[in-house]
């Protein structure tokens, strides 16, 4: 009798813990998405500008953007040569709306919606001439 008064005691304590690490898990991924989820769904039903910036013979054009929250940015290579688009310095990749970097190869494009107001960087990481590099800033 006092095996199974164990054996109870042991299951129920189990059970505790797993209801324990589920609840945990739950209110952690709720709390750490929840930034993230407002960014996204910060323009959500809103549709703002169209922006471009296009690589053509070696050169980001136009080398800075205007634009304001909730518009769309798309980087297109022109190149024969792939570009390997990354936000932010050379040296300290971020992420602008899940995208940190992304190989283009001739013809191919990279959309992000400007859900982040500020100025960012955002440059061909296979080539470190200022022609490749350029910026956007972001308003309310």
């Amino acid at each position: 009798m006092k095996r199974l008064q164990f054996a109870g005691v042991v299951l129920g304590l189990l059970l505790v813990g797993f209801l324990v690490c589920i609840g945990t898990f739950m209110l952690a991924n709720k709390y750490l998405m929840s930034a993230s989820d407002a960014d996204a769904n910060r323009c959500k039903g809103r549709q703002g500008a169209s922006h471009q910036i296009v690589y053509r013979n070696g050169i980001a054009t136009p080398h800075h953007i205007q634009a304001k929250l909730c518009d769309t940015l798309t980087i297109t290579n022109l190149d024969s040569q792939e570009r390997l688009i990354a936000f932010g310095p050379h040296s300290n990749h971020i992420s602008y709306d899940g995208v940190s970097e992304r190989l283009l190869t001739q013809g191919q494009s990279v959309t992000v919606t400007l859900i982040e107001p500020g100025t960012y960087l955002f440059h061909d990481h296979t080539d470190y001439s200022l022609s490749t590099t350029g910026n956007f800033t972001v308003t309310q």
